[in-house]
């Protein structure tokens, strides 16, 4: 028996090592395993945490899209806006240039009158001295013709008188 269990032990001793060997590999192994399970734990929760940012981040961007929508629609309206401002900036730039040159036509039309009326003045005044020489004139005339006409009637109411003492005369020798 001796010799067989020295026989077994030799045969088996190898086997032992080798034994012993995998158990330090598989225990090495399973400190490996339980070190990579916790990494991946630690991954699993650095991937959550990832997988929420993920989530947060298409969320924000959900809203930058729909803020980008309104941006736009803004911008369109902007737009329309600023076309409807243009064309009436146009017609204001046109109802301007229009008024401009009425106020020229009428500035020029009030200067010509100015000057006219500057004429008109000169005239007035030479027809106000004028009119003192005339009204002289006139007076004289008048007075002249207002003397003629008063011995004209003088005369008149002379004869009258002379008349009327023939017609008493008349009635008397009629009579």
């Amino acid at each position: 028996q001796d010799f067989v269990s020295a026989h077994m032990m030799s045969i088996l001793a190898p086997f032992s090592e080798s034994l012993r060997d995998l158990r330090v590999q598989v225990a090495a192994l399973a400190d490996e395993a339980a070190a990579a399970r916790e990494g991946l734990a630690g991954h699993a929760e650095r991937l959550d945490g990832r997988e929420q940012a993920a989530e947060a981040q298409h969320a924000a961007a959900q809203e930058v899209a729909s803020q980008v929508e309104r941006a736009l629609s803004e911008l369109a309206s902007l737009k329309r806006e600023k076309t409807r401002l243009d064309g009436g900036h146009e017609m204001t730039k046109a109802a301007v240039s229009k008024t401009r040159e009425t106020l020229t036509s009428v500035a020029a039309a009030a200067e010509a009158a100015r000057a006219q009326a500057e004429g008109c003045a000169g005239r007035i005044a030479a027809l106000e001295a004028g009119l003192t020489a005339a009204e002289q004139r006139v007076m004289e005339h008048v007075e002249a013709r207002l003397d003629k006409q008063g011995r004209v009637v003088k005369e008149v109411n002379v004869r009258q008188v002379d008349v009327l003492k023939t017609c008493e005369k008349a009635r008397q020798v009629a009579e």
